[in-house]
């Protein structure tokens, strides 16, 4: 199987009922046309030896399927498939030379193709690194998205094996292939034509006599004949949930005060007090709004000429935010007031006369 950058993320990656999915890494087989002008057989012709059935272009030919036993295009140019085998025209018993009712024309099958097995790509991407070690991977981008470690380092698969439901968890190189589900099988057994029989037989090829004009006894033609299913791309769906917020809520911290409620951080303590707590509840617009609900006393003389503020991550780092978030302090200063204002002017004269003493 050959791979090739086909695909880019934004057409393969998804979230599937609140689960992050990987589909469609492969390009996948399409239905397609024989010819031109959709013909799909062929026939004898004294000046072309063959020729394509003239025919409408076929309205599914851009379906997804999986093909067994497929047909050469002839155009494929494949060292692989060489050498190429085309067409065949023949006769049947009951035809002859001159033309008749046995008159065939079938498709040869290519022995560089093994007979039965599922044909689904002939290109598509994988990956080789995902970028990330064991222990920075839940911090990573497919453990964010809910994808385990396991998933995409197992040892389920190589790239020459196809992916399905036995592999699909434990990928060593992370792609995807058709799906192919036990209902198909009653679609694989056809005619020499490739008719769907929906027959539980076991498909198997054709042999069909034939006449020849240098043997009256004729000879026996092969056919495999080919088949194609309608098919959708295989999931790679993620272990877990992603996580659509990783940091709950901010910690604004500050040296404005000397004690603090809180402790704990990168270091086991805080590089100063935690004054607020600023959760992610109700965002608005672009903005976390907060009213911290912690109040602290000074108990002692402050002088206040400036002050360090910081908002931190629940981890203790530094909170990636810009120049237009703010922090507001609502300082409160207890006043006594007196309204007998004749003896407080006493007792302030008085306390000088002691001072001068």
């Amino acid at each position: 199987m050959c791979y090739s950058q086909a695909d880019t993320l934004p057409r393969v990656f998804s979230l599937l009922l609140r689960s992050a999915v990987f589909g469609r890494l492969h390009t996948a087989e399409n239905l397609g046309s024989r010819s031109a002008d959709g013909g799909r057989y062929a026939e004898y012709n004294t000046a072309i030896p063959a020729i394509y059935l003239k025919g409408e272009v076929n309205t599914d030919a851009n379906d997804v399927v999986y093909k067994i036993n497929p047909f050469e295009d002839i155009n494929e140019f494949c060292p692989a498939l060489m050498p190429y085998r085309g067409q065949h025209h023949f006769f049947t018993v009951n035809g002859n030379s001159s033309g008749g009712a046995g008159e065939q024309c079938i498709n040869e099958y290519n022995t560089n193709y093994e007979q039965y097995q599922i044909y689904d790509s002939k290109s598509g991407i994988f990956f080789e690194d995902m970028g990330y070690t064991q222990d920075t991977w839940e911090d990573g981008l497919w453990g964010i998205c809910g994808f385990s470690y396991n998933q995409f380092n197992g040892s389920s698969n190589n790239r020459q094996l196809r992916v399905d439901g036995t592999n699909s968890k434990s990928l060593r190189y992370p792609t995807t292939n058709a799906e192919v589900v036990g209902t198909d099988t009653k679609t694989w057994v056809v005619n020499d034509n490739g008719i769907p029989l929906y027959s539980d037989n076991i498909p198997s090829p054709f042999a069909i006599a034939t006449y020849s004009t240098a043997s009256i006894l004729g000879k026996q033609s092969q056919i495999f004949p080919n088949i194609t299913q309608k098919t959708i791309s295989t999931n790679l769906v993620a272990d877990n949930f992603p996580r659509s917020m990783l940091r709950g809520y901010y910690t604004i911290r500050s040296d404005l005060i000397s004690d603090s409620l809180f402790v704990g951080g990168k270091s086991n303590v805080t590089n100063m007090p935690i004054v607020a707590v600023v959760t992610k509840e109700n965002p608005q617009n672009d903005f976390y709004f907060g009213v911290g609900d912690v109040e602290f006393t000074v108990g002692k003389p402050t002088r206040l000429s400036s002050i360090r503020v910081s908002i931190h991550d629940p981890n203790g780092s530094y909170a990636n935010v810009d120049r237009n978030s703010a922090v507001i302090f609502k300082v409160q200063r207890q006043m006594n007031v007196s309204f007998n204002i004749a003896e407080e002017i006493l007792k302030s004269q008085n306390s000088k006369k002691k001072s001068n003493l």
